[in-house]
């Protein structure tokens, strides 16, 4: 039987509507176990193509856009499976007001930030 975790995270994934971001957190949870999926549907995955080696994240606060970067190396491993070219993931923080954005350069290049 399910515990409440499983049950929870399976609440969360059902919420995110981009199919590719949904296959990402699902991995997210197969690969990590019980992971806080909360505000993962709250991330968008911002478009691709099949030549990208950067991919971006919005995320809509600090606290989803940590546990990305602490599991990049995840989220990264994902994507690949669809985008093989791709080398670096970003990701951007929005705060709640919208007037600061950070974005964290994870992968093959240095980590910086934008405004």
């Amino acid at each position: 039987m399910a515990d409440a975790a499983q049950i929870q995270a399976k609440i969360h994934l059902c919420l995110v509507e981009d199919p590719l971001w949904k296959q990402v957190c699902t991995d997210l949870v197969k690969m990590l176990g019980d992971v806080p999926t909360a505000r993962l549907e709250d991330c968008k995955l911002e478009d691709l193509s099949g030549h990208d080696k950067v991919a971006n994240i919005r995320c809509s606060t600090e606290d989803i856009a940590q546990f990305l970067e602490d599991y990049v190396f995840v989220v990264l491993e994902s994507l690949r499976q669809y985008f093989p070219a791709l080398k670096e993931l970003r990701i951007n923080n929005e705060s709640e007001t919208g007037a600061l954005m950070q974005a964290r350069s994870m992968g093959l290049s240095p980590l910086h930030f934008v405004s």
